[in-house]
C-alpha cells in the first residue's frame, strides 16, 4: 500500500457519508455537502479537495452499477479497486439488513445497461383514474395512491431519478448521442403531454415515460389520469409507465407498456361534480 493509499476504514467512513447523503436527497432533504465533507475530514487525516474527489469516484462506481448517485457529485473514473470493495462491502450490508427486517426479494439496479427496470408484478398494482380539478372525490379512507399522488415533491424526484437511469442505460449501451438528446419533458415543457420524460430506445425510437413513485412497496397502487391513460393508447409503441418503489429507502422499478388494461386490474375512482 502507498503512502497516499486510502486504508479500509477510510474508505468505509466516506462510503458510509457518501450513501447518507444519497439517502437524505431520495427523501427530499436538503444538506450541504461542504459542511459535511469537512466534518468527514475532522475523522479521516484527508483534505476537503481529497474527501470530495474521493466521493466522486464512489458516484463513478454507482454509475459503473446502473445505480443513482448523488447530483453534485459528478462520477471521477480511475478509482482504486479498494474503495469499488468498500462500495461493495457497505451494499452486502445493507442488503443483509433488508434481509433480516423485510421478508421480500429487493431489486439491484445492475442487471446490465438495458435492464435496470424489473418485469412488473404477475398480478401488478390497481391504478384508479385520477379526478379531474372540477371534480372531488367522495370521503373516504387515505390510502398510500391518493398520499403519492398529492407529493409533488416526491413525483419530481422519482422523475429525475429516472432521468438519470435513462441516460446511464444509454451511455452504457455506446449510444451517448441519444444520452444528450434526453429530456425531463415535463419540467422543461410543462405537464399535460401525456408523459414526463422523452427518452430514446438504443435503436434509436422515442421512449416515452411517465413515471409514478412512490415510498411505499412494489405492490403499492397508484393513480393514472384519463389524459396519461389516453396517450398510452394513442402511443402505444412508445409509450412506457414505470413506476418507481421503496424510493426513499432502496429505489427500485418496473415498467409496463400499452395497453395498460392487460397489466393491471383498473378501477375508476368515484366522483361527484362540484358546482361551478
Amino acid at each position: 500500500m502507498g503512502a497516499d493509499d486510502w486504508t479500509d476504514e477510510e474508505n468505509d467512513l466516506l462510503v458510509a457519508e457518501y450513501f447518507e447523503m444519497l439517502k437524505l436527497g431520495l427523501q427530499g432533504q436538503s444538506f450541504n455537502k461542504a459542511a459535511r465533507q469537512r466534518e468527514l475530514a475532522r475523522s479521516i487525516p484527508r483534505s476537503v479537495k481529497a474527501i470530495g474527489r474521493k466521493q466522486q469516484n464512489v458516484s463513478a462506481i454507482l454509475e459503473d452499477r446502473n445505480q443513482l448517485w448523488i447530483t453534485g457529485l459528478s462520477p471521477a473514473e480511475h478509482y482504486q479497486k479498494s474503495l469499488k470493495d468498500a462500495v461493495q462491502r457497505h451494499l452486502d450490508a445493507r442488503q443483509q439488513e433488508d434481509l433480516q427486517q423485510v421478508p421480500e426479494t429487493r431489486l439491484e439496479l445492475d442487471e446490465g445497461p438495458e435492464e435496470y427496470i424489473a418485469p412488473p408484478p404477475s398480478q401488478a398494482s390497481t391504478i384508479e383514474l385520477t379526478k379531474p380539478r372540477n371534480m372531488v372525490r367522495r370521503a373516504q379512507k387515505l390510502d398510500y395512491a391518493e398520499r403519492d399522488a398529492s407529493n409533488r415533491e416526491l413525483g419530481k424526484l422519482g422523475e429525475a431519478y429516472v432521468v438519470q437511469l435513462e441516460q446511464q442505460r444509454l451511455k452504457k449501451a455506446g449510444r451517448t448521442d441519444l444520452t444528450e438528446k434526453v429530456i425531463w419533458a415535463s419540467e422543461k415543457e410543462g405537464d399535460g403531454l401525456g408523459y414526463d420524460i422523452r427518452s430514446y430506445e438504443t435503436d434509436g425510437t422515442e421512449r416515452l415515460i411517465e413515471v409514478k413513485t412512490t415510498n411505499g412497496g412494489r405492490q403499492t397502487p397508484f393513480y393514472i389520469s384519463e389524459n396519461e391513460l389516453r396517450f398510452a393508447e394513442d402511443e402505444p409503441e412508445k409509450f412506457v409507465l414505470v413506476r418507481v418503489y421503496n424510493f426513499s429507502e432502496e429505489p427500485a422499478c418496473f415498467e409496463l407498456r400499452s395497453p395498460l388494461e392487460q397489466n393491471l386490474s383498473l378501477k375508476p375512482a368515484v366522483y361527484k361534480a362540484v358546482p361551478e
